[in-house]
């Protein structure tokens, strides 16, 4: 997989500033301007019923269709239907991890392939431990700060009194962010700490319509995030190029990906007449 890049906190997006207890480090593999794109975390349960994967996947397609980039922490059961979800949208997703962004200590080893497509997809693997830590318990808990500091908003789909979920919303609250929770059967016992949620004053989530029409209240402008024009990496490519005219080595350094993918990718944004080279041979966003 690609390189792993280092940021320090002055590099941090701004939401993970405004958070309690930020990392001092962040380790990402794959496309680091993915941190920067308005996002909302979807966790739950590992031990998901069939309920709780279909309003996943209802959920995340609507999040992405409305320019969401999706954050979950790619373990088993709801995390992952979220990151698949996702991918299958043709949408950016985060994995914020319990382990370091090295493919051979990815935990779960049954999600290696899912963390590459991850990356090719332009998303991004996301840790505070460096490359070759290995996954321990109470690093999972330690995440969660930083899967709810870098969202917009958390989804508790599914979740037990006592779980990382629950853990997660309760980041996402002391970060003064929205927290939605999916109601449930009074007979399951992974309903009842979104049923907690909802009586603490989570907001109960009826349509994908009703997380956007929130979210607005908070930043209008979050739809649509970017324009839907090229893939993933297209996309990074022209949100880093708005900002400023770019060499492809600065691009490396930014995104994160090999230059060899980057110029591929720049030469169909030029075919495309979306960006050109200017006189000094940095790559800008066409004006046309």
């Amino acid at each position: 997989m690609f390189a792993s890049i280092i940021l320090s906190r002055e590099q941090f997006p701004a939401l993970l500033h405004e958070t309690p207890v930020p990392p001092n480090l962040l380790y990402i593999r794959g496309n680091a301007a993915s941190l920067q794109q308005p996002s909302i975390a979807i966790v739950g349960s590992r031990a998901m019923t069939p309920y709780g994967a279909e309003v996943c996947r209802y959920l995340t397609e609507g999040c992405v269709r409305a320019g969401l980039t999706i954050v979950s922490g790619l373990a088993t059961g709801i995390d992952a239907v979220a990151h698949e979800t996702a991918l299958a949208c043709h949408g950016q997703t985060i994995a914020v991890l319990g382990c370091g962004t090295a493919e051979e200590v990815i935990f779960p080893a049954g999600h290696r392939q899912l963390a590459r497509r991850i990356i090719a997809n332009g998303g991004a693997l996301v840790s505070e431990y460096p490359d070759e830590t290995a996954a321990r318990r109470h690093h999972f808990i330690a995440r969660n700060r930083i899967l709810a500091g870098l969202s917009l908003a958390t989804v508790v789909v599914e979740a037990a009194d006592r779980s990382g979920a629950i853990n997660t919303a309760h980041h996402a609250l002391e970060s003064n962010r929205l927290v939605f929770a999916v109601p449930s059967s009074i007979f399951s016992a992974r309903s009842r700490g979104c049923h907690r949620l909802i009586q603490a004053g989570a907001i109960l989530v009826q349509s994908v319509e009703q997380i956007i029409a929130e979210l607005q209240l908070i930043l209008p402008t979050i739809i649509p995030a970017v324009e839907s024009t090229g893939n993933p990496i297209q996309q990074a490519i022209i949100v880093c190029l708005q900002h400023a005219p770019a060499h492809v080595e600065q691009l490396v350094q930014q995104l994160g990906f090999d230059a060899s993918v980057l110029q591929v990718n720049l030469t169909e944004l030029e075919i495309q007449g979306i960006v050109r080279k200017n006189i000094w041979m940095m790559y800008e966003i066409s004006h046309r």
